[in-house]
This record gives structure tokens, C-alpha cells and sequence, in this order.
């Protein structure tokens, strides 16, 4: 079991889940390696630290409960002196264990804002969110429970790199997102699938780039090393 540390255990990164009455194993309390990587997620819902045995390949996963949304991500801070007219972020999506018949997803959204506290933000209750569609990762198997290897080709899915236009001022926060609620990919409330979907490969780049960038974002190591803040 790795202990999670809000904006400690991966510099920049914050996960949540909203609605659940306990802090459980995996929600809210710790980050879990599975018991089983070479097989996939096991039953447990929460987030996870997943990869296969003997190698340090690792993506973060997320398997919701029924009654809960979550939510994990990063919050950039603009220190380039100058404002940010975009960003450029592409992933690879992974599954890594199926339990439904109904298709559900990870939605990438962004926000920007003027202050950032991190020691009390919430990333699912918190800021106003912009979902961009063209970077949401739908979950590509279906059927009945069991765990996957989400780094194969058929259970995963490389989300080409997307530009989205918005303006970072100088000083202020870009927070950006992955977002599962309890809906399928239809949008019907209370869907019983609870796919087990992560994150791996990431990158990100502002726009215009800054001269020197203090940037950096790969899920393809051992987990992710992201500094906060970029600059001139």
C-alpha cells in the first residue's frame, strides 16, 4: 500500500471521490497497488497503482463505486511572466478490469483560476470544469467481471494529442482532469459497469511554449514526476 499525500505523493496531482459516506482502502485514505497486476485490478473499487509484475510501468487507475464520482488530475501554475494562450495534451487510456455491459468513461476537463489552495482543493467539488470531448477515454471492453491487462492493444487507447485555446494569465492556475461519474457513456444515471479505466503516457505542453520549461509529464515510469509550475 502507497500512502496518498495530496500535492506530495506525485508533485501536483490531487484525486477525489464525492458522495461516499466511509473513507475506505483505496478511496480516500490510501493509493493501492493491485494485488493481481498481471491480471488486472481485482474487486476492489478505489484508486490504484497499477502495473505488471517485475516491471515499474505504472498508470493510475480509478474503479468508482456505485454511489460515488472521482476524480484525479494535476494544477499547473503560470510563472512565465507572460500569458498562456493554450495547451496541448494527449494520454493513453487503459483498462484494467470490465464489470458491465454498459460503456463508461473518463472525461478530460480543464479549468482556470486565480488562486489555488492546495491544501484544502477537492478536484471533484471544486472550480468550474470545461470538458473537451475529443479527449475522453471510453472504455473499450465489455462483458463480465473480470480483471484485464490494460497495457495489451485491446484494452487500451492511445488519445492523439488535442490543442485546446484557453488563456492562462500570468500567476494563475491551469487544473486539468480526469472525471468518472455514475453515468454511462449514453449519459444514464446508475449504470451497474464499473470498468476499472487509468491513465498512462501522458503528456502536456503550453502554448506558446516557454523558453525554459521546468514541464514535465510521463506516466510511462514508474509512476509520474510533474513539477507544478512553469517558466520563462
Amino acid at each position: 500500500t502507497l500512502t496518498w499525500v495530496q500535492d506530495s505523493t506525485l508533485d501536483g496531482w490531487y484525486r477525489n471521490y464525492s458522495g461516499g459516506t466511509v473513507n475506505e482502502p483505496g478511496r480516500d485514505s490510501s493509493l493501492q497497488t493491485t494485488t493481481s497486476p498481471s491480471s488486472g485490478v481485482t474487486s476492489q473499487d478505489g484508486f490504484l497503482n497499477v502495473g505488471v509484475d517485475g516491471t515499474t510501468d505504472r498508470a493510475l487507475v480509478m474503479r468508482r463505486a456505485y454511489s460515488l464520482e472521482g476524480a484525479f488530475g494535476l494544477v499547473l501554475e503560470n510563472g512565465t511572466g507572460g500569458e498562456v494562450t493554450g495547451f496541448t495534451l494527449g494520454y493513453t487510456g487503459e483498462q484494467w478490469r470490465r464489470q458491465g455491459t454498459d460503456a463508461t468513461s473518463l472525461y478530460l476537463e480543464y479549468a482556470v483560476v486565480a488562486s489555488h489552495d492546495s491544501g484544502t482543493f477537492d478536484i471533484v467539488e471544486d472550480y468550474t470544469w470545461t470538458r473537451v470531448d475529443a479527449l475522453e477515454f471510453v472504455s473499450p471492453r465489455l462483458g463480465s467481471n473480470t480483471g484485464l491487462r490494460g497495457d495489451l492493444v485491446d484494452n487500451r487507447t492511445v488519445i492523439a494529442p488535442v490543442t485546446v485555446n484557453t488563456t492562462v494569465g500570468d500567476g494563475e492556475f491551469l487544473a486539468i482532469r480526469w472525471y468518472q461519474d455514475r453515468t454511462d457513456s449514453a449519459g444514464v444515471d446508475g449504470t451497474a459497469s464499473r470498468h476499472a479505466l487509468g491513465v498512462d503516457s501522458m503528456s502536456v505542453a503550453m502554448i506558446p511554449e516557454p523558453a525554459t520549461m521546468t514541464l514535465m509529464a510521463s506516466l510511462g515510469g514508474a509512476l509520474l514526476f510533474l513539477r507544478r509550475r512553469f517558466t520563462t
